[in-house]
């Protein structure tokens, strides 16, 4: 590192990411096959948690709990590092969300990845080359 340049160092105090970054990992490559991005990307991920027995839908209809939005998908570009990406810098788009799964359902995220193409819209954009999976963990 050149003298008079600061780095961050991004730590989490969760002691489940890693085993959870493993799970995705785990489960991503058994659906990625021979898909690997390397150009730029757009990143479409919804993830499903459990409720709390102990909170109703109607007191909590959002999922306004940890973990947070940005930390789930931080853990997700993580994981998916080397698996179909080379380096989660090449994520340029990102739409997520976080909501409580039905009562009969496993926490789990559904996650799209779409190249993107040089002057082209990512919403617009018809891919040459795209996964969507759901990712049970």
């Amino acid at each position: 590192m050149k003298a008079g340049k600061a780095r961050a160092i991004v730590t989490s105090d969760n002691k489940s990411l890693k085993s959870w970054e493993d799970s995705v990992r785990n489960a991503a490559q058994g659906i990625a096959g021979q898909v690997f991005f390397d150009g730029a990307i757009a990143l479409h991920v919804v993830f499903y948690l459990q409720r709390p027995k102990s909170v109703k839908e109607s007191a909590r209809p959002f999922m306004t709990t940890k973990p947070d939005l940005s930390k789930l998908v931080r853990g997700l570009e993580d994981a998916l590092t080397e698996i179909l990406w080379k380096d989660d810098a090449q994520v340029t788009a990102i739409t997520a969300s976080k909501i409580y799964a039905a009562a009969h359902e496993s926490s789990r995220a559904i996650v799209t990845i779409t190249e993107i193409h040089p002057l082209v819209q990512p919403t617009a954009a018809k891919p040459r080359k795209a996964v969507a999976a759901e990712l049970g963990f």
